[in-house]
């Protein structure tokens, strides 16, 4: 991305005994703190400040006193709006070589040619440029032996009679020229990181950092400073440290501002990792924005099965009938179950009656020793079926055959007058006898060929 150099100076202020601070606002977020150096100089002399890397774009510049916190005591000059005028780095030409009469746009006998590109001509426009014909004289003089155009690359010869001979060659060097299209970088590449342990509110200088995120329990707050005072653009990336236990960190933003990301919410857990940043919609109208988010989001609730046992898996849990805590699944259950249609999620102290220990319920159990407690689905040994019209997620249905028919027969013997006992008479190559088997065949339940593998739930 292109950067560029502000250079801007002050007078001095002898009575400051405080830090002085040299600030950049964009005027497009002129309440948010885009760059800034602070002086420590006892008596703040007169001095230059140069702020190098920035966006290109218009700022406001002003100096102000603050205390040893960076909080603003006064303000010693007014906001000035500047416009940086100055790029990074410069570029350079390779030095080129022309030849009357084969240049294209060179024509001898004539002693004016036009190199802005029109036609196959050399397109010099934009560059100063110093010509040297090889064999004759040293480098022409400019407004002497000849004048340049830099902006429409019209060439001319000066001397009277002077034009370019047939086959003549010139040799053209170029200026260096303030790189007009970028292409330079900051000048500072540091990574801020800042490393969290339990409930922070982040401040404005927050905004920018890599933040590790190490909760010591099992859940965990991060409050956002106000939009408002934050620079559009500038991205604060999070990531959330492995733990042994699932544990849920929160997003929570200041006052009303919003998080557009899924339902609003924003949780983190270990192993994921994303990167906030300011949208500014309109004049004055802001939201947080998440982009590079590497976790389970937007797949919260979604059934898996796997061959992983419990301890070897993150950010999901078996699907068993756990009871668990709200906080500690928070996203789970805040973004999911909360979600769900109530007939699909049933009431904490009704979940054992019935076929509700298939779904999952409401944290609202009557019994103090469950608050803040919900259930999720116990649904071990059991296949999953596709919905459709006569069923909805989360349905049971117990064991069942569908309705057939079985048939019976009964065989008399031949010759014998029904005498014998029920089988069979291989001496007359009769089918014999009559009566049906009454013993129950099969094994302790009806399925289908299966393995087993553990059914486990996004968290």
């Amino acid at each position: 991305m292109a950067t560029c150099t502000l250079n801007a100076a002050s007078t001095a202020f002898p009575l400051i005994t405080n830090r002085t601070r040299a600030e950049l606002y964009k005027v497009s977020d002129p309440v948010a703190l885009y760059a800034s150096i602070i002086d420590t100089t006892s008596g703040h002399p007169a001095r230059s400040w140069a702020f190098t890397g920035l966006d290109r774009t218009n700022y406001l510049f002003q100096i102000t006193e603050i205390d040893g916190s960076g909080n603003i005591l006064s303000v010693l000059s007014e906001p000035m709006t500047v416009v940086p005028d100055q790029l990074d780095g410069l570029q350079f030409r390779t030095p080129e070589q022309i030849k009357v009469g084969t240049t294209i746009g060179l024509t001898a006998g004539a002693s004016i040619a036009t190199f802005d590109g029109t036609g196959g001509a050399p397109d010099y426009r934009g560059w100063e440029i110093r010509p040297c014909v090889i064999g004759g004289q040293n480098y022409l003089i400019k407004g002497v032996d000849y004048s340049y155009n830099i902006s429409t690359g019209l060439f001319s010869l000066l001397q009277s009679g002077d034009v370019f001979a047939d086959m003549q060659v010139y040799n053209i060097q170029f200026d260096d020229r303030i790189n007009p299209a970028g292409g330079s970088t900051p000048t500072t590449f540091d990574l801020t990181t800042m490393l969290i342990t339990n409930n922070t509110t982040l401040t404005t200088n927050d905004i920018g950092k890599q933040l590790i995120v190490e909760p010591s329990g099992t859940y965990l707050e991060i409050t956002l400073p106000s939009i408002s005072s934050v620079v559009s653009g500038r991205e604060t990336h999070i990531d959330v440290s492995v733990a042994a236990s699932n544990l849920c960190v929160k997003l929570v933003s200041y006052g009303t501002d919003a998080i557009n990301f899924f339902t609003g919410n924003c949780f983190i857990l270990p192993n994921e990792t994303l990167t906030l940043y300011k949208f500014t919609r309109s004049a004055g109208v802001y939201e947080w924005r998440v982009k590079n988010a590497v976790g389970n989001y937007g797949k919260i609730g979604a059934f898996i099965y796997s061959d992983a046992d419990n301890a070897s898996t993150f950010n999901m849990i078996e699907s068993n009938g756990s009871s668990l805590d709200t906080s500690q699944y928070a996203r789970l259950y805040n973004d999911f179950v909360l979600n769900l249609p109530s007939t699909q999620v049933c009431n904490y102290d009704d979940w054992a009656t019935g076929d509700n220990k298939y779904k999952f319920s409401y944290a609202n159990s009557a019994n103090p020793s469950y608050a803040n407690q919900f259930l999720i689905p116990d649904r071990r040994d059991l296949f999953i079926r596709s919905t459709s019209s006569t069923g909805q997620p989360s349905d049971y249905q117990n064991d069942a055959i569908k309705a057939h028919a079985h048939e019976q027969r009964t065989f008399t013997a031949v010759g014998d007058g029904g005498n014998k006992p029920v089988g069979f008479n291989n001496t007359s190559g009769s089918l014999t006898g009559h009566g049906y088997n009454t013993a129950n065949f099969g094994d302790t339940e009806t399925r289908p060929k299966n393995f087993s593998s553990r059914l486990y739930i996004l968290i």
